[in-house]
């Protein structure tokens, strides 16, 4: 029913009250029935209303916080070495530990490590919450609907979960309502176009609420796992929150904040806490590690373990958490990808056919690759690349399989193998067979043609730097090396002095000195290019190294001794691991994305990415604070389209509602209103 209609009864009702008062009086209780939206709304300005004939305005009287300012921990801490805050997130930069000793603070073993860090909010000190109690999962579907009709009528249906434990991967395309309490998550949680999420009651509304959702769910199990206002959504294992919005069309997701009273002692813990990560080491396992410790990646990160309850006992996996595996912990390689095969032969009887086979090399997640093998399908033959020497560290992506059979067909498959172990199979090449016969022949394996342009690059004291060009013909097999071979001239003495390169390099020096090369010596030098196939290394043809024309010939060189020392070839390192971000806000489509978290993001282990297409309609608030291993946000965002920040959350405002009639009658009234939107009127006064 409209106001007006509430004027009119109370008018017939209570006949000693004039219109006017009554028109104040309503005012009053339009901005009261917007309670939802008045916590955020009061600003000392007017109010939007319904009634005609009467003003509104609402003034912020005192505010109760929920910890003292001093309390309040950092603004944004990322705590993987080195990482930078991002200039739009905040002002503070690098975040550093306060209470290192070291002489150099931004080492990584002062990030995140005692006295660093604090299960309870204290000042100078990252917080780093405990986990609730793990809900069950038992009694019942825990994602159901609302009966038709039941839902706010503003939604054409409404998806509903209870808190517990889900294993399986959601994807949420459709309006969806969390109730209240906690959830644990061991798979992606996935909002496509259409999502719209409200997770607990509180300011933010949706489809439906806790009370409605009890009510008239489709289905309600028991027990309902339900605590407190608002959700704290717990993240192990796999799980993460995607947005995918490639369909087209809006998406909103909105946690309200999470308030817990002092009696719920299993999901105490949770109190303040939108979503947190189970922190802790994870599989793969090296000695002496054991699942669920501290997280300790040198030169990237280290995380304490979570703990349960309030008093850090027990720890996580003892308790049925998983470790969140989205961390810079080093992982076996991806599998290849983009298999090929091509078809040779090494003869003309019926098993002279050969295949070389490459891929694109395998995301070594954190540890070197030390080596590929090609299987193939049928048969179960294999190559592999040659394995490098220190300081050499590369891997060839491609061999020659031998020995199959022709005029079959062939299938291949790449394992990819680093430190850590072996990755899955990557997916079969395309079907190939090798013709002898019936219609055309493969091409014989031949060996490579001479490397191009072949040069005295540089001298120095101790050797020749001889370069060149790759051949333009590897004859069928993938180069795994060059060598080069310098033969004193024009009377050949002793063993030719030799250098070599890995198949990624183009260069190497030959040595100067004691079972070098002698100074002011002539030399033909010649340098090869190398293939492995069936176990065998075979040279191809060799090119000449441009000589100095002083000699008769073309190709020889004279040792003139240079100034400084060759540069010496140091072995690589592996590039941290990027996992797959625990939190990716990052949009492709023209859409709105709206995202607000009103409590607590503890992610420490992981990152959080957020980046957009067309940053236009896109708005992410992270209003409760923030503490990630690293944050990736697109600088092309507007400032004003993000919002990570701590800004200690007002609990509760008093607010004084004045409403005023054109002829100058008054409705005063002094309320108490929290976050989650429930109020309770101190005093009313009409005039």
């Amino acid at each position: 029913l409209t106001y007006t209609s509430t004027v009119f009864r109370a008018g017939e009702v209570q006949q000693n009250k004039t219109r006017s008062i009554e028109l104040a009086r309503g005012g009053t209780w339009i901005a009261l029935n917007n309670k939802e939206a008045l916590f955020d709304m009061c600003d000392g300005g007017s109010l939007p209303s319904s009634l005609a004939g009467v003003s509104t305005t609402c003034q912020v009287v005192d505010v109760e916080r929920r910890r003292d300012p001093s309390e309040v921990p950092y603004e944004v801490a990322v705590v993987q070495a080195d990482e930078q805050v991002p200039a739009s997130v905040a002002t503070s930069g690098v975040y550093a530990n306060p209470n290192s000793t070291s002489p150099d603070p931004m080492g990584y073993d002062d990030w995140l490590v005692t006295p660093d860090w604090t299960p309870v909010s204290e000042e100078n000190k990252v917080w780093l919450p405990q986990l609730p109690v793990q809900a069950t999962s038992s009694g019942g579907t825990r994602d159901t609907t609302m009966l038709p009709g039941t839902q706010d009528p503003s939604y054409a249906s409404c998806r509903v979960f209870f808190p517990g434990t889900f294993s399986s991967p959601i994807t949420i395309a459709e309006p969806a309502y969390f109730a209240s309490g906690v959830y644990y998550f061991t798979q992606p949680i996935t909002l496509e176009s259409g999502a719209d999420v409200v997770v607990g009651n509180g300011a933010e509304v949706g489809c439906t609420t806790d009370f409605e959702a009890i009510s008239f769910a489709a289905t309600v199990p028991d027990p309902l796992n339900m605590s407190g206002l608002g959700g704290t959504f717990v993240l192990g294992d796999e799980a993460r929150i995607v947005v995918d919005d490639s369909a087209g069309g809006d998406i909103r997701f909105q946690m309200n904040q999470r308030y817990v009273s002092t009696d719920e002692l299993s999901v105490a813990a949770s109190d303040s806490v939108s979503i947190v990560s189970v922190n802790g080491t994870h599989e793969p396992l090296v000695l002496p590690e054991v699942l669920g410790d501290d997280l300790d990646v040198p030169g990237a990160i280290a995380v304490p373990a979570s703990t349960v309850g309030t008093d850090g006992n027990p720890r996580a996996v003892d308790s049925g958490y998983a470790p969140s595996i989205l961390t810079p912990k080093p992982t076996e390689p991806d599998a290849p990808t983009n298999v090929t095969a091509a078809p040779y032969r090494t003869g003309t009887s019926d098993w002279d056919a050969a295949f070389t086979v490459t891929w694109d090399p395998a995301n070594e997640n954190g540890s070197l690759i030390t080596d590929y093998v090609v299987t193939s399908s049928p048969d179960g033959l294999t190559c592999s690349p040659p394995a490098p020497t220190l300081p050499d560290t590369s891997v060839q992506p491609g061999c020659t399989v031998t020995n199959l059979r022709h005029n079959r067909n062939y299938t291949f498959t790449v394992v990819a193998t680093n430190g850590i172990g072996d990755s899955s199979p990557s997916l079969p090449s395309s079907s190939v067979k090798a013709r002898t016969r019936n219609g055309g022949e493969s091409p014989f394996l031949l060996i490579p043609d001479e490397p191009d342009d072949a040069e005295v690059a540089a001298a120095y004291s101790d050797g020749l730097e001889i370069e060149w060009e790759a051949p333009s013909d590897d004859g069928g097999s993938p180069i795994v090396g060059y060598e080069v071979r310098a033969t004193e001239f024009p009377v050949p003495s002793g063993t030719p002095v030799t250098c070599s390169a890995w198949w990624d390099e183009l260069s190497c020096v030959l040595p100067l000195g004691p079972g070098g090369l002698t100074p002011l010596q002539a030399y033909e030098i010649e340098v090869v290019a190398q293939v492995l196939v069936d176990g065998m290394v075979y040279d191809g043809v060799a090119e000449m190294v441009d000589g100095d024309d002083v000699l008769p010939g073309d190709n020889e060189v004279i040792v003139i001794p240079g100034a400084g020392s060759a540069p010496v070839q140091t072995a690589a390192t592996p590039s941290l691991r990027v996992p797959e971000p625990i939190l990716d806000f990052s949009t492709v489509g023209s859409g709105e994305l709206d995202v607000s978290i009103a409590g607590y993001v503890s992610v420490p282990q992981g990152h959080v990415r957020v980046d957009a297409s067309s940053p236009t309609f896109k708005s992410v608030e992270m209003s409760g604070g923030l503490v990630a291993g690293a944050i990736r946000l697109d600088t092309g965002w507007p400032p004003d389209n993000v919002a990570v920040y701590f800004d200690n959350p007002i609990s509760q405002k008093k607010l004084r509602l004045r409403s005023v009639s054109d002829d100058g009658r008054t409705s005063d009234a002094i309320v108490q209103i929290n976050r989650s939107g429930s109020l309770a009127i101190n005093s009313w006064i009409l005039q």
